[in-house]
């Protein structure tokens, strides 16, 4: 059996302020909430 998998990442320069990598990092976090949801109604 084939699995299927996603993967999510960000990329930040290195002179990204701390702004840039709290918005990168709640970016990504809204992002995997909603993969899971939405991955959750297939898999039942």
């Amino acid at each position: 059996q084939q699995e299927e998998y996603y993967i999510v990442f960000g990329a930040l320069s290195l002179k990204s302020s701390l702004e840039d990598i709290l918005l990168e990092i709640t970016s990504l976090v809204d992002n995997a909430l909603d993969l899971a949801e939405i991955t959750e109604e297939y898999s039942h």
